[in-house]
């Protein structure tokens, strides 16, 4: 499904079991509600697999505002700490995305759903409570600058499962010396998925039920035989098949 902006991944969830008629429905890989793009959607059986639907490398067009940090790291939250933008070119910026290529530790948002002790780390955040997150490893593949038009900056990204692109925004901005947050967010591909082959949620209603759990289902047997079973030996392998 290609999502659109404001709407939870859960609402898409609870949008395509009204539209289909059944309960047995789940997606994979989540997009916050400012972001918009591909979602993958599980039917049925196809629902205990949503670990696996998510372990693709993901693409992203992602849009970095310069000028000030937020509390979420994206356009929503409070802004905090504000900076100069004025003396950046695009030369500085291009060096500056270079530090971001390859593995490296990240620090997720204090505002995601990772859990801390059972309970969400936005939770926390929503009633006053500042978290210590643990960091993890990530890797981006690709960090290329597209447009920058101040403050703007519009980055073509290619990064492993887990990476936030909202703390690579607020990363990029620490190097830049100049507070930054994320201003926008789409995600074009994850796996062997692309947005250019998915469904908005007009298109889902105007189909017809039958058809097209009959059209997933095949498409899930297709991932079972030829992708998911080979999700051991690595995602990047596994696409070769298909």
């Amino acid at each position: 499904m290609d999502k659109p902006e404001g709407m939870s991944s859960h609402g898409m969830v609870d949008r395509v079991r009204r539209i289909l008629g059944t309960r047995r429905v789940g997606h994979g890989g989540t997009l916050d509600p400012l972001a918009t793009g591909l979602l993958l959607i599980l039917l049925g059986d196809a629902t205990k697999s949503c670990s696996a639907a998510m372990a693709g490398d993901k693409d992203y067009d992602a849009t970095v505002r310069l000028g000030f940090s937020t509390a979420t790291d994206d356009r929503e939250g409070e802004a905090l700490e504000r900076g100069h933008f004025e003396s950046l070119d695009r030369e500085s910026i291009e060096r500056a995305l270079g530090q971001f290529l390859g593995e490296r530790e990240q620090i997720p948002p204090q505002f995601c759903a990772r859990k801390i002790q059972g309970v969400p780390c936005y939770r926390r955040g929503r009633s006053g409570q500042a978290v210590a997150i643990a960091g993890r490893v990530v890797r981006v593949d690709r960090l290329a600058l597209l447009d920058w038009n101040a403050p703007l900056l519009r980055l073509s990204i290619g990064c492993s499962p887990g990476t936030y692109v909202r703390s690579i925004a607020r990363d990029l901005g620490r190097v830049l010396g100049c507070p930054a947050h994320l201003h926008r967010l789409r995600r074009t591909r994850s796996g062997c998925f692309t947005v250019a082959g998915a469904w908005d949620l007009a298109e889902l209603a105007g189909r017809e039920a039958g058809p097209i759990a009959e059209e997933m289902e095949k498409n899930w047997q297709l991932l079972r035989e030829k992708f998911f079973t080979f999700a051991e030996k690595g995602f990047a392998e596994a696409e070769k098949l298909l």
